[in-house]
C-alpha cells in the first residue's frame, strides 16, 4: 500500500560566499538527478540553499536585496539553526579554507543579556537573536568564539542526529588555475593580517579536526567534477537506504495513490501551524467520543446513523448536541481544526480506520463520485487485504457506462458494512456536479442513505450559507456542533507568530497590538495571511478580499518585470 514519504531536504553549509560555483553545479546539475531517484520513490530531493547562487542573485533588483538583506543580517544565524533542526538528519557541509564570520580574537566574553544590540557587530547581533529563541548555548563558554559556520556545524552533527551528515573538504595543493588565483588574493590578504589569518587557519584546522575525530564521514575534492562524483554517489546511498527501489509499491502512480498522496499533503500543510484553545479541546473531545461510538455503539439503535456537522463560526458559543446551525463565514479554521483532530485519533487509537477527504486538495477532490470511491477503496483494502488494481482501473475507464452514480453510491453502501469506520468530508459547500447531477443535487444528500449502517460515523463540515448545510440540517439523524473562533489574544497572538516567515519571527509588540485590534484579527485565515513586511500597508485592509488585493499588488511590485514591445517585431514582413 502506497505510504506517503518524507521528503529529503539536506541543509547545505558552508562559509559565506567561498563556494559560488560548486553549489550553483550541485543545485542544477547534481541536485536534479537525485531529485528523479526520490520522484521514483514517491518523495522528493530538495536541498535547503540559505546562499543564493550567483545566477540568482543577478535577477534581483538591488533595492530588494537590500530590503532583505538589513531583515537578514543579524537573523541568519538563528533561521539557519531553525532549518537544520526541520532537516534533520540530513546535512551537507563544505568546507575549504576560510573560517567564516566570527567574534574578534581576545574579545571580551559577552555577557548573557544585553537590552540593546543595534551597536553591537553583526555577528554578535546573531549570536544574541539566536540565545534569545532558544539556542542559549551559543553564547556559553568557547562558543562565542566560534565562526557561524562552525556553530551550525555544531547544531547539526554534535547536538542533532548525525546519520546522514556528510563533509567535503576542498583539497589545496592541487586546484585549478582559478582556485590558484583566488588562494593569491587570499595570500595578498593574509600578509596584510598575518596574526587574524594565522587565528582563522588555527581554528579551520581544530573544526576539522573534531569533525574527523568524531568519526563523521569526510572526503576530499579537488574540482566541480570530482564534487559533484561524490555528492551523488553518497546521496544516492541515502536514498536507496531510506526508501529502497525494492519497497515501492507497483501501482505507485495509479490514479488511487496520487489522490491519497493529494489528501495527505494537505493534512500534513494544515497540521504545521496550531495553536490550542479552550473551544478547540471541547470540539476534540467531542469528536472523539462521536467517532469511538462506531466501534462501542453498533448495538444502539439510537445512534446508528449518527453524522455529525462541524460548520465553522465567528459567535462566542459553542453548542452541542443540538440540530440548530448558525451562519459563518470562511476562513475561520474548520479544515485546520479537523486535521489536527485526525491527527491526534490516528495516534491515540491507530487501529481506527480513518479515510478523510478533503475537498480542494486536487483537481478532482470536488467531485463526490472521487470520496465514494475513495471510501470503496480503503474499505475494501482494509477488510480483504488487496488492492483489486483491475477493478479499480474499471471505475475510470469505463465511468460512462458501468460505473454511473446510482451503483457508486450502492457499492458505497455496502462498503459500509465491511468494518467500522470514521468518514470524514471537509469542505461539502466546495462540491461540484458530477456524473449528470449538477451541484446544487449533490449538496442537497438526498443520494446519501438514511440512516447509515451502524457502523459508520460521517463527520462533514461546510459553511451555514450554503445549500449543502441546508439540506443536511433537516435531517433526523444529524448532531450539530458549533465551532467558534477564540477571543484569547494569547492564542490569536500565538498563531499570528506561527504563520510568519522564518524571517520576521520576532514581531515588534506594537505590531502585534496593531493586528490584534483589528476586527479581522478574529478569523484564522486572516492570521495566517499577514506577513511583517508590509504590515502597515496590510493593516488598511477590511475585508480579506481587500487583504488580498493588497498581497497581490505587493508581489506584482516586486516579482514582476516590465516586458517592453516593439511594435516592429509584430509587424510582418512584406515580400517583395
Amino acid at each position: 500500500r502506497f505510504v506517503t514519504k518524507p521528503p529529503i531536504k539536506p541543509y547545505m553549509c558552508s562559509t559565506l560566499e567561498e563556494f559560488p560555483e560548486e553549489r550553483d553545479h550541485l543545485l542544477n546539475v547534481i541536485f536534479p538527478q537525485l531529485n528523479k531517484l526520490c520522484n521514483a520513490r514517491g518523495t522528493y530531493f530538495r536541498a535547503v540553499d540559505l546562499q543564493s547562487s550567483a545566477a540568482d542573485r543577478q535577477q534581483f533588483h538591488p533595492h530588494k536585496i537590500s530590503k532583505w538583506h538589513h531583515r537578514f543580517a543579524s537573523q541568519r544565524l538563528k533561521v539557519s539553526l531553525d532549518y537544520i533542526n526541520s532537516c534533520s538528519p540530513f546535512f551537507i557541509c563544505l568546507l575549504g579554507q576560510k573560517y567564516g564570520e566570527h567574534c574578534q580574537e581576545n574579545e571580551n566574553p559577552l555577557p548573557a543579556f544585553i537590552e540593546d544590540i543595534s551597536s553591537l557587530s553583526k555577528v554578535e547581533q546573531n549570536l544574541y537573536v539566536a540565545a534569545r529563541n532558544g539556542y542559549a548555548w551559543v553564547l556559553q563558554g568557547g562558543n562565542q568564539a566560534c565562526s557561524l559556520a562552525e556553530l551550525e556545524i555544531i547544531q547539526a552533527a554534535f547536538l542533532n542526529d548525525s546519520q546522514f551528515n556528510f563533509f567535503y573538504f576542498r583539497e589545496y595543493d592541487r586546484m585549478d588555475g582559478k582556485a590558484l588565483e583566488a588562494s593569491g588574493k587570499e595570500t595578498e590578504n593574509a600578509s596584510q593580517k598575518p596574526d587574524e589569518n594565522e587565528y582563522e587557519e588555527l581554528k579551520l584546522s581544530e573544526l576539522k579536526a573534531r569533525i574527523v575525530s568524531n568519526g563523521l564521514p569526510v572526503v576530499v575534492f579537488r574540482n566541480l567534477q570530482e564534487l559533484g562524483e561524490l555528492v551523488l554517489k553518497d546521496w544516492a546511498a541515502v536514498i536507496e537506504k531510506c526508501y529502497p527501489l525494492s519497497s515501492v509499491p507497483r501501482n505507485l502512480g495509479h490514479e488511487d495513490n496520487l489522490e491519497y498522496s493529494y489528501h495527505e499533503a494537505f493534512a500534513q500543510s494544515h497540521c504545521k501551524v496550531f495553536v490550542p484553545s479552550g473551544e478547540s479541546e471541547k470540539i476534540f473531545e467531542l469528536l472523539e467520543a462521536f467517532a469511538l461510538s462506531a466501534a462501542g455503539d453498533i448495538q444502539k439503535e439510537s445512534h446508528n446513523s449518527l453524522s455529525a456537522r462541524i460548520p465553522p463560526s465567528n459567535t462566542e458559543t459553542c453548542q452541542t448536541h443540538t440540530h440548530t446551525l448558525h451562519k459563518t463565514k470562511r476562513g475561520c479554521g474548520k479544515s485546520t481544526l479537523l486535521t489536527n483532530w485526525q491527527k491526534s485519533f490516528r495516534r491515540k487509537h491507530p487501529e481506527a480506520l480513518v479515510i478523510p477527504h478533503y475537498v480542494g486538495s486536487s483537481s478532482t477532490s470536488n467531485d463526490i463520485s472521487s470520496f465514494l470511491r475513495r471510501c470503496i477503496s480503503e474499505l475494501r483494502h482494509n477488510y480483504f487485504d488487496t488492492e483489486d488494481e483491475g477493478e479499480a482501473d474499471s471505475f475510470s475507464e469505463t465511468l460512462s457506462d458501468l460505473w454511473t452514480f446510482p451503483l457508486a453510491v450502492q457499492a458505497f453502501i455496502a462498503s459500509l458494512c465491511l468494518k467500522p469506520c470514521i468518514l470524514v468530508l471537509d469542505g461539502a459547500d466546495e462540491l461540484t456536479g458530477t456524473c449528470g447531477l449538477s451541484a446544487q443535487q449533490v449538496k442537497m444528500f438526498s443520494w446519501l442513505p438514511q440512516p447509515l449502517p451502524p457502523q459508520c460515523k460521517l463527520i462533514l463540515t461546510t459553511v451555514s450559507s450554503d445549500l449543502s448545510c441546508k439540506s443536511i440540517a433537516g435531517r433526523q439523524d444529524v448532531q450539530a456542533v458549533q465551532v467558534t473562533n477564540t477571543s484569547d489574544s494569547r492564542v490569536r497572538s500565538s498563531m499570528l507568530q506561527g504563520h510568519l516567515p522564518a524571517l520576521c519571527k520576532e514581531m515588534e509588540e506594537g505590531h502585534v497590538i496593531s493586528v490584534l485590534h483589528k476586527k479581522l484579527s478574529l478569523s484564522p485565515l486572516y492570521l495566517a495571511m499577514l506577513e511583517t513586511e508590509c504590515l502597515e500597508g496590510y493593516l488598511e485592509a477590511q475585508s480579506l478580499q481587500g487583504l488580498w488585493a493588497l498581497i497581490l499588488k505587493r508581489w506584482m511590485e516586486d516579482y514582476s518585470w516590465v516586458v517592453e514591445r516593439r511594435s516592429n517585431s509584430r509587424r510582418r514582413k512584406r515580400v517583395p
